[in-house]
C-alpha cells in the first residue's frame, strides 16, 4: 500500500476513500459506531471492522511502522 493512501485512511478527518491496489478493491468507512475497512479480489470478499479505538492505536501503529522504514 502507498505511504499516502495509509496516511489517508489513519487522518481522522477521512469519512470514505476507496482504492484499487493490483487487482484488489479496498473501501475505507469511518461510521459513527466503527470503523469499514473492505477489500474484494476476483474470489473473495473480506470484511473487517474496528472500534474507532482499536482503529486509533493500529493506526498509530501502522505510521509509526512507515517512519521507520
Amino acid at each position: 500500500m502507498p505511504v499516502h493512501q495509509l496516511v489517508k485512511i489513519c487522518t481522522p478527518s477521512t469519512k470514505k476513500y476507496e482504492w484499487t491496489i493490483g487487482t484488489i478493491y479496498w473501501q475505507f468507512y469511518r461510521k459513527a459506531k466503527f470503523i469499514k475497512l473492505f477489500c474484494k479480489n476476483e474470489q473473495i470478499d473480506y470484511h473487517w471492522r474496528f472500534s474507532h479505538e482499536q482503529w486509533d492505536t493500529t493506526a498509530k501503529l501502522l505510521l509509526k511502522a512507515v517512519k521507520n522504514i
